[in-house]
This record gives structure tokens, C-alpha cells and sequence, in this order.
């Protein structure tokens, strides 16, 4: 399950861009020129929430891996944050 939050604010035509299926790259490193430079992510054990307990067919509660990255721009712009949950039970990480 996973979300990722985008600012309108460096963004303003994202709604409409994706309404006409243009992809993210072209939209962020094409049309507004802001190339992904630098990311960090979090892992963290949390439970799951309604939204995700649902999506992920899991009890509200039980507890699933989360993950928190934020993707820079090269002028250190946020252009990026996502949050992605994974089962704890099921989910397999490769570093």
C-alpha cells in the first residue's frame, strides 16, 4: 500500500497533467525542470491504520512495515514524499 504526497506549489498543473496519463518523469524532470537528486528513507514497525489495514486485507492494529522517503530536488526542493506499508508477515527487503 503506499501514498505519496506532491506539492501543488512547485507542481501547479499535476492534477491535469496526470488526467491526460503523462508520466512523472516527464512531468517533474521534463515540463518543471526538477531532476531527482538526493532521497532518504525511514523503515519503521508500526500498526496498521483503517486505510491500510484494508488495502493490505490485514486487523486494524496489526503491526506492518513502513517505509518514508523523501526525493529532493538538485535545489534541495522537496518534490516528493511517499509512504509505503507493507505486511509484516508476507514482505521480504533485499539491502
Amino acid at each position: 500500500f503506499a501514498q505519496s504526497y506532491i506539492p501543488l506549489s512547485i507542481f501547479p498543473n499535476l492534477p491535469e497533467d496526470i488526467s491526460e496519463n503523462k508520466s512523472m518523469v516527464d512531468i517533474t524532470v521534463n515540463k518543471y525542470a526538477y531532476i531527482p537528486s538526493k532521497t532518504h528513507c525511514s523503515l519503521f514497525v508500526k500498526p496498521a491504520g483503517s486505510i491500510a489495514s484494508e488495502y493490505l486485507d490485514i486487523s486494524r492494529g496489526t503491526p506492518v512495515l513502513t517505509g518514508i522517503s523523501i526525493l529532493k530536488s538538485k535545489s534541495e526542493a522537496i518534490t516528493e514524499i511517499s509512504v509505503i506499508s507493507f505486511r509484516s508477515d508476507i514482505c521480504k527487503i533485499n539491502l
